[in-house]
């Protein structure tokens, strides 16, 4: 699945109580072993060392997650980077294809649609829009062509029959 990110949120949670859980045993631990000895060990710094590391990876996740949210605010930026991520992926090429070909940027969603039935060649969903754009562009013979291999890809996809 390509945009997946948004149900780690939850399983992250789990881990992050996990690691908080781990350093204060780890804090205890210090400081029971501080006690036993007598004299002065790096157990304090190491703890403050530990908090600081703690902080700062605090604010790099904060930073990275409203870097995230903003690519999350348009589908056309989310795509965007998703693309960046996973160029292999038909479906983030066929979502930008239906994003471009939404807005009325037919050419950038004609590119679109033939990545993503390039990268997929049963993808039946890509094959449709891409016949249907090609149809609008008058490009009847290519547009026949991908509507035939939509249905003979999923005879029961029945927007491919219209």
């Amino acid at each position: 699945f390509v945009v997946a990110e948004r149900v780690l949120y939850l399983p992250s949670a789990g881990y992050c109580m996990l690691l908080g859980v781990a350093f204060a045993h780890l804090c205890r631990w210090l400081e029971r072993r501080q006690r036993l000895k007598s004299r002065q060990s790096p157990a304090r710094a190491l703890r403050l060392l530990m908090a600081v590391g703690a902080v700062l990876t605090l604010l790099v996740f904060t930073a990275r997650s409203a870097q995230r949210s903003r690519a999350w605010r348009r589908e056309e930026t989310l795509f965007s980077s998703a693309v960046d991520v996973c160029p292999l992926n038909a479906k983030v090429h066929y979502n930008i294809g239906k994003v471009n070909a939404d807005a009325g940027r037919s050419r950038a969603a004609l590119v679109a649609y033939r990545q993503a039935v390039h990268l997929h060649p049963t993808y039946d969903q890509a094959l449709n829009n891409l016949g249907n754009l090609l149809k609008e562009l008058k490009q009847l013979d290519e547009a026949h062509a991908m509507l035939q291999r939509a249905v003979d890809v999923n005879p029961q996809f029945a927007a491919a029959w219209m």
